[in-house]
């Protein structure tokens, strides 16, 4: 705009400021002059007018007219303004403290969900220490009905006094005024720590009205503020997906022990021909950190993450698991692979290296599921029966064919829809997400679990001394024994072809 332009604009305002008065003034004279008492300013007021009259010139006029135009537009911009940031934004709703109004938070959150750096570092089990009593793993945003929450798995004494006494706090950062709020942590115990020193735990912190944007971290202390002693854990947002590149995962608690190279070989390419797409390994790691396997067993791992079927994560835990802790803390294995796989697959499988989910009446995982998956469970746990392998042959899956008459019932191993699971045992769903979503229990004429090791009497099985058999691994025999030896010849250096492993599909 030139400055003629602004000069003009001025002039026309002070003009019509000018009007306005003088109208004004030629109606008040007019109704005095017809005798409107009404009107009629008494005499010290009329006294105390007529100065300002005097004052108020053509050129004061119009620059008063302006202040008070620009004074107006700019109030009526701010009221426009602030009816736009009280607008609701669905997914980021904060709820007033005054009001329940969804309301946007006045300060600009960036976006922080990719505040970190390497997210496959992040989503390693890594432990970190609050006390020699309190032990910290990986923590998750959970945005799952009624969230968000924040989930941290925790290797915790078993003291109940520690426990409830001991009140843990996620220091939370307010997306509101960045004002640090402290949240108490709900405790829920993890139903596979039998009563060992040391136990699993999920601790949950509510972050409703708290935070609307993927956080990156959480601290965790025993005080309501900032101490020396607290925590800052990574946090993994759990992202809503309703499409999966993939179907089926399968998870498997620590591996320790005596593994055999056949062994792993077997559980890998059988899995794959009934539908597995992606295998999580936990390698239990001594201290100092050395595994504890045969080399020709972490052979067979690298073989397969070079093939990109395998993601080992190294399991090293902050005690010592055989005198401290059940089953080197498998509990807290299943809930990590549980939770970091979360919308990532339609389905997680969960074995352990001596057992298989076969299905009977169908040949594949995705089948069997096509059938059986619209019930809205949370899982279908199929039911357990031992086969006593035979030891003298290398692939003990096509070579042990009887087993148990009779079903075990409570070991059973599942497939579970992962966003509907909040506690996953090592025998079947501890907890659901939602009692809507319940676990389902697969006829054992539809899928049954082979568990390869010899039967024992205990306080869930009593017999074991009648047998049937079962060969419907059988037929898968063509493809895995040709797999099985592809694979083998590749290990012992006496072949580079790998098509094998990505080109056949399941019968």
């Amino acid at each position: 705009m030139s400055f003629a332009s602004i000069h003009i604009t001025k002039r026309r305002a002070f003009t019509k400021g000018t009007l306005l008065l003088n109208t004004l003034s030629e109606y008040a004279s007019m109704l005095r002059t017809k005798g409107a008492e009404l009107v009629r300013l008494p005499a010290p007021l009329d006294q105390f007018v007529k100065p300002i009259q005097q004052y108020l010139t053509f050129k004061r006029v119009g620059v008063a007219f302006l202040v008070f135009y620009v004074l107006f537009v700019f109030l009526a911009l701010k009221i426009l303004q602030r009816e736009h940031l009280q607008s609701p934004v669905p997914g980021t709703y904060i709820r007033n403290t005054y009001s329940f109004k969804p309301r946007r938070p006045l300060i600009n959150v960036s976006a922080t969900t990719d505040c970190h750096a390497n997210g496959a570092e992040v989503r390693k089990p890594y432990f970190y220490r609050l006390d020699d009593n309190t032990y910290f793993t990986n923590a998750y945003f959970d945005k799952r009905q009624g969230g968000p929450y924040i989930r941290i798995l925790s290797l915790r004494q078993n003291n109940p006094e520690h426990i409830h006494t001991r009140r843990l706090y996620c220091l939370i950062n307010s997306a509101l005024n960045h004002s640090l709020i402290a949240v108490p942590a709900d405790v829920h115990i993890l139903h596979d720590n039998n009563d060992n020193e040391y136990g699993g735990y999920i601790l949950t912190c509510n972050a409703r009205d708290i935070l609307y944007d993927n956080p990156c971290k959480v601290r965790i202390s025993y005080e309501r503020g900032l101490s020396d002693q607290l925590v800052t854990i990574p946090l993994v947002t759990l992202n809503e997906r309703y499409f999966y590149a993939t179907s089926f995962a399968l998870c498997t608690p620590p591996i320790h022990g005596v593994v055999t190279q056949t062994q792993l070989v077997e559980f890998v390419e059988l899995n794959r021909l009934l539908g597995a797409e992606h295998f999580y390994f936990y390698l239990y790691m001594g201290n100092p950190r050395q595994s504890y396997l045969n080399p020709n067993v972490e052979q067979v791992l690298q073989h397969y993450i070079s093939a990109g079927l395998v993601t080992v994560f190294p399991w090293q835990l902050p005690i010592e698991p055989e005198r401290y802790v059940w089953s080197h803390a498998k509990a807290l294995a299943m809930q990590h692979c549980l939770y970091t796989n979360m919308w990532k697959y339609k389905y997680l499988v969960f074995n352990d290296l001596d057992e298989f989910l076969i299905p009977h009446s169908t040949n594949s995982w995705s089948a069997m599921m096509d059938s059986i998956d619209k019930e809205g469970a949370s899982g279908y746990c199929a039911q357990s029966a031992y086969f006593p392998p035979d030891v003298t042959q290398s692939l003990r899956t096509l070579h042990s064919f009887k087993r148990t008459e009779t079903i075990n019932t409570k070991h059973t191993k599942c497939i579970i829809r992962p966003e509907r699971v909040f506690d996953m045992g090592s025998d079947g769903i501890n907890k659901a997400y939602d009692e809507n979503w319940p676990m389902a229990v697969v006829d054992q004429q539809v899928a049954l679990v082979h568990h390869y090791k010899w039967c024992t009497t205990d306080w869930d099985f009593h017999n074991c001394f009648d047998f049937v058999t079962d060969e419907c691994v059988g037929r898968y025999e063509e493809q895995l024994e040709e797999n099985f030896r592809n694979t083998m010849l590749v290990l012992a250096g006496k072949s580079v072809d790998t098509k094998s492993m990505t080109t056949y599909t399941s019968p």
